[in-house]
């Protein structure tokens, strides 16, 4: 199917009718190196991850996965059929410390290969360097990338070159002055050449051309097939009063387009180079562009916004950045501030106890180590000697407050007893809206003897309210505060668990004390754009302690363990998170019973706590 354009300028176009169906090559040697155009065909949108550290000298690049957005392996071959196929790379793209451009020429499994390392920044070399080469972690994004060496690739636009087989432009060629003409069969004649000759009384073209029909009026048929005519040019429509052009269904091939018009696009359109509009431009279809589109900063609510339009209005949820990087050594560290990095590296070996701060990193956060801030375990019961009473064990202490609202401790352990009835335990610390779990654990009870009962379990803390500011958002997952008419709460975690009672004991001996409860995991907060964790991050409850053996001379009671602390809350806040290790806010052991001699019974095991939560909040830009 065609569709006809009528131009009235006799001879005018004779030439551009040549423009249209322009011959020039995909094949140039410009210095003895294959150019793009020549085969050279890069995989649109490839991206992965490295799945292991590699340091500055490695040539081979372990990824995740060397497939293309549809599932299929890439082949070099299929990249280029030359013999040497340079695959440009960014690796950590958007690292202000660690962003470093590659070229591999090969695959092997998932793999690659031949890399050369630190390309310089400037000047499209392709010679590695040492000095510009970084070290990167498991996990780690690399994607395929036109860095400055990618246009190297291109044909030249100065200096003699050779264009062998077909390319089509998408344009008119000029030349830089009118009164430069062809002197040659072989050289493109220019309109000013065609404006000077005399053709009249040509039949119309019946194909894909121009001609000139017997009243001089030039007449171009264009295919509207992209099949037809490779999808170069297809079809103009019309100008309007304000002289926008209209287009209809586009194929933009070219590299680089420049829009400084009004021009409104009407059908779907593909730009397959970079775009720079710097008018007003209206696009009405679906527009797809494999470059890089540039516009001005917005300024009405239907404009298109740049990158640093909104990177200068997203929420500040990943901090300032103000500690600068940071990676760990073995050992353990436990935080007394808030931190404010750009990239944070938990090394293998190495524990940050949190503390109720928070960490916060403009770039990323990479947990290879364990990153806890998990509750306090009971403390187990002494067992009975025979010689005065037991103290019962002391509950999972509270935590110090940080940034965040502090845990809640266990209660305390029943006392032993001697020739009497057990000791009560305390109930845990209860809760006023908690966040994680809503229930913690009792105690378990201490054992009976015949001429005793076990003192009263320590019961599990209680929690009253509903949280209304339930962290979902950046502000409220920050802040961690709860309003409820006159009243500003801060938000706690779970209840504490409860202590186990005492055993009975017989005659003038002992029984077994009470386990203490474990406390109520605390508050553990992450924030990055990208968080990739291979270790631990937890805010898991704590333990509760065993309780005590009944003296062993004769009937006496073994104590009641300590019930298990419940989970606390973990708060995770990115935009890209990848995670091959474990982030949990479980809930603690139960503390074992203890033994009970003659004919006393042993006690009981404390109560099982309740997980916690793990809040994820996506920020997707």
């Amino acid at each position: 199917m065609f569709k006809d354009f009528k131009i009235t300028n006799r001879v005018a176009y004779i030439l551009g009718a040549i423009g249209v169906i322009l011959i020039c090559i995909a094949t140039v040697f410009v210095s003895g190196g294959m150019k793009f155009g020549a085969g050279y065909t890069p995989v649109s949108s490839y991206e992965s991850r490295t799945t292991s550290y590699i340091n500055t000298s490695a040539a081979t690049i372990p990824v995740a996965s060397v497939k293309d957005r549809n599932g299929r392996t890439i082949q070099t071959s299929e990249i280029s059929s030359s013999s040497t196929v340079r695959i440009y790379f960014t690796l950590e793209p958007g690292s202000k410390s660690r962003e470093e451009i590659v070229f591999c020429t090969g695959i092997s499994g998932n793999s690659w290969t031949g890399c050369a390392r630190g390309l310089d920044w400037q000047g499209g070399t392709n010679t590695a360097s040492s000095t510009l080469a970084s070290n990167h972690n498991a996990g780690s994004k690399i994607i395929m990338s036109d860095v400055g060496q990618f246009f190297s690739e291109y044909v030249s636009v100065v200096g003699t070159q050779t264009i062998y087989s077909v390319k089509s432009f998408d344009s008119y060629p000029a030349v830089t002055s009118s009164a430069v003409l062809p002197v040659s069969a072989a050289q493109f004649a220019t309109k000013a050449y065609a404006d000077s000759l005399t053709i009249s009384g040509a039949a119309p073209s019946t194909t894909r051309g121009m001609a000139l029909d017997s009243d001089s009026t030039l007449y171009v048929k264009v295919s509207s097939t992209a099949s037809d005519n490779g999808g170069l040019i297809n079809i103009v429509t019309s100008t309007n009063a304000n002289g926008e052009l209209f287009f209809d269904v586009l194929s933009f091939l070219a590299r680089v387009w420049t829009v400084t018009a009004n021009w409104i696009f009407s059908g779907d359109t593909t730009f397959s180079g970079d775009v720079t509009i710097s008018g007003n431009s209206t696009i009405s279809g679906n527009a797809t562009t494999t470059g890089t589109l540039t516009a001005n900063t917005p300024t009405s609510s239907r404009d298109v916004a740049n990158k640093g339009y909104v990177d200068q209005n997203l929420p500040v949820a990943y901090g300032d950045g103000s500690d600068g990087a940071s990676s760990t050594s073995a050992g353990t560290m436990s935080l007394n501030r808030d931190y404010y990095f750009t990239t944070y590296t938990v090394a293998i070996g190495t524990t940050i106890v949190t503390n109720g701060y928070r960490i916060f990193a403009t770039e990323s956060i990479t947990n290879n180590g364990t990153i806890h801030n998990n509750g306090n375990n009971g403390t187990s019961a002494a067992n009975s000697t025979g010689v005065g009473t037991i103290t019962g064990g002391a509950g999972g202490t509270t935590s110090t407050a940080g940034t965040l609202p502090a845990n809640k401790g266990g209660g305390k352990g029943g006392d032993g007893s001697v020739a009497s009835n057990g000791g009560a335990g305390s109930p845990g610390n209860s809760t006023i809206r908690a966040v994680g779990a809503l229930t913690s654990a009792a105690g378990g009870s201490g054992g009976t003897a015949p001429a005793g009962s076990p003192g009263a379990v320590g019961a599990a803390g209680t929690n009253s309210g509903t949280a209304l500011n339930i962290p979902r958002n950046v502000v409220s997952a920050t802040m961690l505060f709860d309003t409820s008419g006159v009243e500003v709460l801060i938000l706690p975690t779970s209840p504490g668990s409860g202590g186990g009672s005492g055993g009975a004991a017989v005659q003038a001996q002992e029984g077994g004390a009470g386990g203490g409860g474990g406390a109520s995991g605390g508050y553990l907060f992450l924030a990055s754009p990208i968080i990739t964790n291979t270790g631990t991050i937890s805010a898991d409850g704590g333990a509760g302690g065993a309780g005590g053996n009944g003296y062993s001379a004769s009937n006496n009671a073994g104590g009641g363990g300590g019930g298990a602390g419940s989970g606390g809350v973990v708060i995770l806040i990115y935009g890209e998170k990848t995670d091959s290790g474990t982030i949990t806010a479980a809930a603690g052991a139960v503390g074992a019973g203890g033994t009970g001699y003659g004919s006393a019974t042993n006690g009981s095991d404390g109560a099982a706590g309740t997980a916690g939560k793990v809040i994820h909040i996506t920020l997707n830009p």
